[in-house]
């Protein structure tokens, strides 16, 4: 739905979730300490990263044949998740928000990695290079024109437990939850139901 015209563009971006957590916290989130009754895609840890200038997320996706006109703005999360057999976990993720914020309702994107690696320091959520096309790259036509990115780490990488990486119903998992997780970090209304 969208918000009444009486309403600001901005005020369906009010966040759901506290985000106020250290981005240490956000990967040392245990999910022993999740009540079993959390729905999945709920976030568990938030933490807002320093804003990427509009200058510089339009300097990198040119570089990539692309053309962007927004600043954005990153946040790291934990949220619930289902492991393939059938366990609870928690993944970790990078969220990218268009900076001005769009009037909403928005699309919400989920961008994946392939091989990244397996320790922990591997998690593309750890790390935002611009220049590096594999994740930041790949998320750069959509965040900076106007659309949420979901970039998930996997449960696993990064964060508690084994990375599933092999495994495709562990990792849909993840990017499933992910976006469920982007989609409870905003008021109702913020992003598309589709």
């Amino acid at each position: 739905g969208s918000a009444d015209s009486d309403t600001s563009p901005t005020d369906a971006w009010q966040l759901a979730v506290t985000c106020d957590d250290s981005a240490e916290s956000v990967y040392a989130a245990s999910i022993a300490s999740v009540d079993a009754t959390v729905p999945l895609g709920t976030v568990m840890a938030c933490h807002k990263d320093a804003l990427l200038a509009a200058e510089t997320i339009a300097e990198a996706a040119v570089e990539q044949g692309v053309v962007t006109t927004t600043a954005i703005q990153p946040y790291r999360i934990a949220y619930v998740t289902e492991r393939s057999a059938g366990v609870r976990g928690l993944g970790t993720a990078r969220v990218l928000v268009p900076e001005p914020l769009p009037e909403a309702p928005v699309h919400g994107v989920v961008v994946t990695h392939g091989t990244a690696g397996l320790f922990d320091d591997c998690a593309p959520s750890k790390q935002l290079d611009l220049a590096e096309p594999f994740v930041p790259g790949m998320a750069l036509p959509f965040a900076g024109n106007d659309m949420v990115v979901v970039a998930p780490d996997y449960a696993g990488l990064g964060n508690e437990g084994t990375q599933g990486y092999g495994d495709s119903l562990d990792t849909t998992h993840s990017a499933l939850d992910a976006l469920r997780a982007t989609q409870g970090l905003f008021s109702a209304g913020t992003l598309t139901d589709s």
